[in-house]
């Protein structure tokens, strides 16, 4: 919170009046951010239910901060909506709260944290709840008078909480609990599941009620206090508009540039908590974009200023025709596509190892366990990749294109993956030339890796087939779009991979920012009906918008118990990205296998294997959808289709690859 503390200091360059009206807003936004980050600092307050339960217990929370540290995550103020309500709200675990279930969890908020206009009335919260209110206020207000007793509250606060919240259930896993990803965890059969006690329960609950009201009212004090940024501006107070261009204003909202939701939403990271020698810093960050709006006008807009005349967007390779998949679905229809003419280019492995007569995987594990996962993953891969690779090195046809392309997840299990695939095939006999992706800023921390495996800025993967390497292995937001490693052959450029995987099932966190905006004004746009009456559409939009908002806050975590809104939403976001990536073999019209290596992407449980989920995704698509999909995506789709076991769906898809192409087909 820098800024804040620049305008303090130059506070007296405005006049009286203002800095009277500036300062009480000031001094509490400063107040909230530094005492909100030194408590954090200290494990006073925990930014996570793993983190609170394990002090519960008695255990270090380090380990869990070390996970955080890590990952960055993102906190906005609804992050604990879900926990809330159902562990004292009373929400079933897989039932969607209901108006005045989440209207009890708002009236719990305090003033200080809250416009009148949406806090309701205390009325309706039950006995039990109602000194919460109250204490929350004594938490987040400041006492000129004497020493700020913040621990006597927080026992208060429990001990009301430790009669209000349910008793002992079945606990989630840590990357559950942390929000890694809203889907199941995988289950050994006939396992019991760990019992969390009353009162580990009572302190997550505790905690992610503290987290709730300071964020809220942060955000809250930080638009109080942008509404005089334009007055503090005009008497040189620069850093003003530092703030007023980074938060924005509260009552600004338009469709453009914030879309259909008509506001910001706000949240927070904290850096800088473990670092040796590190400065810690709370940093708000503001979303007011949409995508869609952006992307609907970005061609028009650049026409426009350069050449003084509009135009059509032709085509935008970040985006593709996926309906659901908020983030990159082009809304509009589009004109023109190339899909893929070549039948059988695509062929999709199940490459899943297996250890022990159980599949090896990574996703949907606890979090503590997952760099082991990873390492065990990557070894028992390693044969088959081998034999893949020796096999296409001795054809003619491909050896000029034995090279494997596998996303992961992130950096870290870049180097894990790397490490343990080239000594596990040294031990095979077979010394693999592996390249990993390296971040463009070194990061020490990352798990080291022999001096035999290369390393490449993503600016070089381009050189791979230059330097002889086989495997590349990289993140999957690296190489999922606009990687193009060639080789020639022929005089023909092509693709220099025919071997795709996907390493580890992608994380899909949907309270992410930009996932939780793009799918709030993807789904209102996409019920938008023009009409004579802008106001109407503009109105009935923002229903449409703050509807799905809540019902993505509200929405049970657990995958299965997801609305099918949501839970198809994830799954055509994998899809697009299984495409896409394998799209990385195709440049030439070449052959690619694409495999999936992780055993979660294969795990039955709950019905959330993948051939199951895009099967349902592509049923539930109308029969437009469908050949729209085929007239993008051609045998690439078709291929999907049947890996998917729906070859029932196939002449939908074809039938619009077939419109598309006419004769050529």
């Amino acid at each position: 919170m820098t800024v804040l503390r620049q305008i303090r200091d130059s506070l007296h360059q405005a006049p009286p009046r203002l800095a009277v009206a500036v300062r009480r807003p000031l001094t509490r936004a400063v107040f909230l951010a530094e005492q909100l980050l030194d408590l954090v600092a200290g494990e006073e307050v925990c930014t996570e239910i793993a983190q609170a339960r394990a002090m519960a217990r008695g255990q270090d929370p380090r380990r869990t901060r070390q996970v955080l540290q890590d990952r960055k995550r993102w906190y906005q103020p609804h992050q604990w909506d879900r926990h809330l309500l159902e562990h004292l709200i009373g929400v079933a675990p897989d039932a969607a709260a209901t108006d005045e279930q989440t209207d009890r969890l708002q009236a719990l908020l305090p003033r200080v944290a809250t416009r009148p206009a949406d806090r309701p009335s205390c009325v309706v919260l039950p006995d039990r709840l109602r000194p919460v209110p109250g204490l929350l206020e004594r938490m987040l207000t400041i006492d000129e008078g004497g020493e700020w007793q913040l621990a006597l509250i927080k026992d208060e606060l429990r001990e009301v909480l430790s009669a209000a919240v349910a008793g002992p259930s079945c606990a989630q896993d840590d990357s559950a609990v942390l929000g890694e990803a809203p889907v199941p965890t995988q289950r050994g059969a006939g396992k019991p599941e760990p019992v969390v006690t009353h009162a580990e329960i009572t302190a997550g609950v505790l905690h992610a009620l503290m987290m709730k009201a300071w964020l809220t009212a942060i955000v809250h004090t930080m638009f109080d206090l942008t509404d005089r940024a334009g007055e503090l501006a005009g008497h040189g107070i620069d850093a003003a508009s530092v703030l007023a261009d980074a938060v924005g204003h509260q009552g600004a909202g338009t469709v453009v540039p914030f879309g259909p939701l008509g506001r910001q939403l706000g949240g927070f990271r904290f850096e800088g908590l473990d670092g040796p020698g590190a400065r810690a810093c709370l940093r708000m960050e503001v979303l007011r974009a949409d995508p869609h709006t952006e992307t609907q006008f970005l061609g028009s807009i650049v026409a426009l200023a350069l050449a003084g005349r509009q135009r059509t967007v032709l085509g935008m390779s970040a985006t593709g025709f996926m309906p659901g998949a908020a983030r990159t679905h082009l809304l509009a229809r589009p004109d023109w596509a190339m899909p893929d003419t070549f039948p059988g280019g695509l062929t999709i492995f199940n490459s899943t190892p297996v250890a022990d007569g159980k599949p090896l995987a990574v996703g949907s594990t606890p979090y503590h366990e997952r760099d082991q996962r990873v390492v065990s993953l990557a070894a028992g891969y390693a044969p088959g990749l081998v034999r893949d690779l020796t096999r296409l090195a001795a054809d003619p046809r491909t050896a000029h294109r034995a090279r494997a392309l596998i996303a992961v997840n992130s950096y870290r299990q870049v180097r894990l993956f790397a490490q343990a695939l080239y000594d596990t095939a040294l031990a095979l006999g077979r010394r693999l030339r592996i390249y990993i992706a390296v971040a463009d800023k070194p990061d020490p921390s990352l798990p080291p890796v022999c001096d035999a495996i290369g390393q490449l800025t993503r600016d070089r993967f381009a050189e791979l087939a230059d330097l002889d390497g086989e495997v590349l292995i990289a993140p999957l937001p690296r190489t999922e779009r606009g990687l193009n490693v060639l080789t020639v052959f022929e005089g023909i450029a092509e693709s220099a991979f025919t071997i795709i995987g996907m390493g580890i099932r992608p994380v899909m966190p949907a309270d992410e920012p930009a996932v939780l905006a793009a799918s709030i004004a993807a789904r209102a746009w996409r019920d938008t009906v023009p009409s004579h009456d802008p106001a109407a559409v503009l109105a009935r939009a923002r229903a449409a918008a703050d509807a799905h908002l809540r019902l993505n806050l509200n929405a049970p975590k657990r995958f299965s118990a997801l609305p099918d809104e949501l839970k198809y939403e994830l799954v055509a976001t994998l899809l697009g990205q299984s495409v896409q990536l394998a799209g990385r073999g195709r440049r030439g019209q070449t052959h690619v296998e694409l495999h999936f290596i992780d055993g979660a992407f294969h795990d039955p449980t709950w019905g959330s294997d993948l051939p199951t989920l895009v099967r349902g995704l592509l049923e539930q698509s109308s029969p437009d959808d469908l050949a729209q999909l085929g007239a993008c995506y051609g045998y690439t789709i078709e291929e999907f289709a049947e890996y998917a076991q729906a070859p029932h769906l196939v002449p939908a898809l074809h039938a619009g690859f077939h419109a598309h192409l006419g004769e050529h087909v």
